[in-house]
C-alpha cells in the first residue's frame, strides 16, 4: 500500500508499507518518479525500509507502446549494507488488439541461484 505526497513535477514522497512473508508488515518512505515521453513511459520508485533492518528497495519500469507493439522491463533490487538480498526482472513483448495484449513472457528472479519462468501473458488495459 502507498501513500504519496506530490513534491514537484513527476516526483513524489511515498509512504508504503509491504506485506513480507515470514516477516510481516514492513513501514517504507522514498521517492517516486513518473514519466512519459512519445511512446516510452518510465516509472521508478525508490524505498528504505524504517525497520531495525534497514533495507534499500529499487523497482524500475519502462514500458513502449507503439501502434500495435508493446514491450515492458520491470527490474526491483533490494539489498542492505551487508548483503544483496534478491533481484527479480520481468520483460514482455507482444502485440496489442483493442484493449488487450498478447504475448511472451519471461520472469527471472536472483536470490543466490537464478530462477525463471517463460510463458505467455494476457494484459487487459482498463
Amino acid at each position: 500500500v502507498d501513500a504519496y505526497l506530490h513534491i514537484k513535477s513527476s516526483f513524489d514522497v511515498v509512504l508504503e508499507g509491504q506485506s513480507v512473508h515470514e516477516v510481516g508488515f514492513v513501514p517504507r518512505v522514498g521517492t517516486q518518479y513518473y514519466k512519459e515521453l512519445d511512446s516510452f513511459s518510465f516509472y521508478g520508485i525508490g524505498t528504505i525500509s524504517l525497520t531495525k533492518e534497514r533495507d534499500f528497495e529499487l523497482l524500475t519500469n519502462v514500458t513502449y507502446m507503439r501502434n500495435s507493439l508493446f514491450f515492458e522491463s520491470e527490474n526491483v533490487i533490494n539489498l542492505n549494507d551487508k548483503r544483496f538480498n534478491f533481484l527479480t526482472q520481468q520483460f514482455r513483448i507482444g502485440r496489442s488488439i483493442n484493449n488487450y495484449t498478447l504475448g511472451f513472457g519471461l520472469n527471472l528472479t536472483y536470490t543466490g541461484t537464478t530462477e525463471y519462468n517463460i510463458g505467455a501473458f494476457l494484459r487487459k488495459q482498463f
